[in-house]
């Protein structure tokens, strides 16, 4: 008795699924297309989905690693140890670069070679303000090169850029996206051949 009430149950609730108008059966069949909507969605919109994830989890580090800090900061010795570093290291910089003229001259170096090394040289400089040796120098660099430059290389660059660009402009009036594959054929009135 147990058992045809049992299959009677599950008769019942199979007419319902089978049934396009109940909304058990619509509930179910949106249930299982629901993981190919998804891909589908994942698959169109993939790159926003995963910038939007990274500027997500960028946020959650920050926010983490703030709360780290200010537990550190809570914590009672911390600050004081921090600032006592700080001042200590203060003081052995005063001492060992500020206190003596041959220490502050051998700052004065370091701090030289290291302006030369993102800046560049003073004497880099005093030639780029005589205008006349820098523009002797563009001339210079100019004509080696325009010596380098090949006429007919540069034409059949400019070409095939052409081709490029009408082909683009084809695709996007005729609506094809970047991904789709077409054939196309080339015909120029030159004889040259690429």
């Amino acid at each position: 008795m147990v058992v045809e009430d049992e299959i009677l149950e599950v008769q019942r609730l199979g007419k319902f699924v089978n049934d396009p108008d109940s909304i058990l059966g619509q509930s179910i069949r949106i249930l299982l297309e629901l993981p190919e909507v998804l891909g589908g969605f994942f698959k169109q919109y993939q790159k926003p989905l995963i910038l939007t994830g990274l500027f997500f989890v960028a946020f959650l580090t920050i926010k983490c690693f703030a709360a780290a800090l200010n537990a550190i900061n809570e914590l009672p010795l911390l600050p004081t140890i921090f600032e006592l570093i700080g001042m200590g290291y203060s003081g052995w910089f005063v001492y060992r670069y500020l206190v003596k003229a041959s220490q502050r001259e051998e700052l004065g170096k370091i701090l030289q070679e290291l302006k030369t090394e993102f800046i560049g040289s003073a004497k880099a400089d005093k030639n780029l303000e005589n205008s006349n040796i820098y523009s002797a120098i563009c001339q210079e660099q100019d004509s080696e090169i325009i010596s380098i430059i090949d006429p007919k290389l540069e034409a059949d660059f400019e070409l095939i850029i052409g081709a490029i660009r009408t082909v683009r402009n084809l695709r996007a009036e005729a609506d094809i996206k970047p991904k789709v594959k077409v054939n196309a054929i080339l015909q120029t009135e030159s004889s040259s051949k690429f």
